[in-house]
């Protein structure tokens, strides 16, 4: 394992990543999971492999910070309420997004705009919300809806490079711009 102590964080441990780190951490585990996952400015966490982090708490990403998925998935699994915080950096990306597990009932509060390379699953007993500042969510792949979506007024782009498909899902405003069009 990367990770500092040899040892994967668990579901109760807040996991910060700081600029400056010799070898910056890589999910290399499956599942790996963490409380709050914090990113700071001028530092990464990737994943590589079809591996899947599992989040119990918040997720935060600063400044020039970033998480780079070429592959994985990431889950919100915190009962109640998590919140979701990107930047602008264009290496700063999910694979593939899973609110919930179907069971527990979450919402998952966006600060920031969105952008997924691969498929958005918001499952059963899920939320996520768009919030009043009315972020936008940019996929490349499938978006699958057995939960609930409050949009609020963002947009919402399908931005892939092949066919993707849509379930369960009504949008305030609707963006494609896929090259498969």
């Amino acid at each position: 394992s990367n990770w500092e102590g040899g040892s994967v964080p668990t579901s109760t441990v807040n996991v910060s990543i700081p600029v400056g780190c010799t070898n910056w951490p890589v999910i290399d585990v499956n599942p790996a999971n963490c409380q709050d996952l914090s990113i700071a400015s001028g530092a990464h966490l990737s994943c590589s492999a079809n591996n899947t982090l599992n989040i119990y708490g918040n997720w935060t990403v600063s400044g020039t910070g970033y998480f780079d998925a070429t592959a994985g998935t990431v889950v919100f699994m915190k009962t109640g309420t998590q919140s979701l915080t990107m930047t602008t950096n264009a290496n700063d990306h999910f694979y593939n997004l899973t609110t919930g597990d179907g069971v527990i009932a979450n919402t998952v509060n966006l600060g920031s705009t969105l952008d997924i390379n691969g498929a958005l699953s918001i499952t059963a007993n899920s939320t996520l919300d768009a919030t009043a500042s009315y972020y936008n969510i940019e996929i490349a792949g499938d978006w699958s809806n057995s939960g609930t979506f409050n949009e609020q007024q963002g947009t919402e782009t399908f931005d892939g490079s092949g066919v993707q498909s849509l379930t369960g899902e009504t949008f305030y405003n609707l963006a494609i711009n896929n090259s498969a069009a």
